[in-house]
């Protein structure tokens, strides 16, 4: 934008209690009556003026709900040692179906997967590094941190698609890499029990 500044010409700008000025389409003439008249200095410079955020930029409530419910699934589902499948059926949906590293498990097997985890595992912590919602797609970059029943711990980080509908995730697309654990804690991620075959 272009900013008007103005102010008493001469020395009087120089004396105390005289004040230099800037207006922005300001009335100059009005500008000298505030001043106790006499002649004014004026110039013209380029500001630059701050962006203003686009509405459509910003989550709507939609997204920050889906967000939300990303977060407090994986708190409720996997970060209590406690195994209840009306848990998982609050945040996820009948039609689930999960994509890890390639493998792929529908509703039931998804919930065979977090008994064995609870099965493996103790006392786990999911730290979310990154969290982004358009529309009904949540992006998530998270750790799991936990410990092995068996002795030992085990940090997966993770990159997920999820997708939600009707209030539930529908969807979870992602990609799982083993930080810290052993060799066979790699298919952790989509690790099923003995109640289905796992290959």
């Amino acid at each position: 934008m272009l900013v008007h500044v103005c102010r008493p010409s001469g020395a009087l700008s120089d004396l105390p209690g005289v004040p230099t000025t800037s207006v922005v389409g300001y009335d100059v003439p009005s500008l000298r009556d505030c001043l106790g008249g006499g002649e004014l200095e004026c110039y013209y410079f380029a500001m630059s003026s701050p962006q203003r955020e686009n509405a459509a930029e910003r989550p709507t409530r939609r997204e920050d709900l889906n967000k939300s419910l990303v977060e407090q699934a994986f708190q409720d589902v996997f970060a209590f040692d406690a195994f209840d499948e009306t848990v998982i059926a609050r945040y996820f949906s009948r039609r689930y179906v999960q994509t890890t590293d390639g493998r792929t498990l529908d509703f039931s097997g998804f919930v065979a997967h977090v008994r064995e985890l609870k099965r493996r595992v103790k006392n786990v912590k999911i730290t979310f590094e990154l969290l982004v919602a358009e529309g009904a797609n949540v992006v998530s970059i998270h750790r799991g941190e936990a410990e092995k029943i068996a002795g030992g711990r085990v940090t997966i980080r993770v990159f997920a698609l999820f997708v939600i509908d009707d209030g539930k995730i529908v969807i979870c697309d992602e990609l799982a890499h083993l930080e810290q654990g052993a060799a066979e804690d790699r298919n952790l991620p989509s690790r099923l029990g003995n109640s289905v075959k796992d290959y």
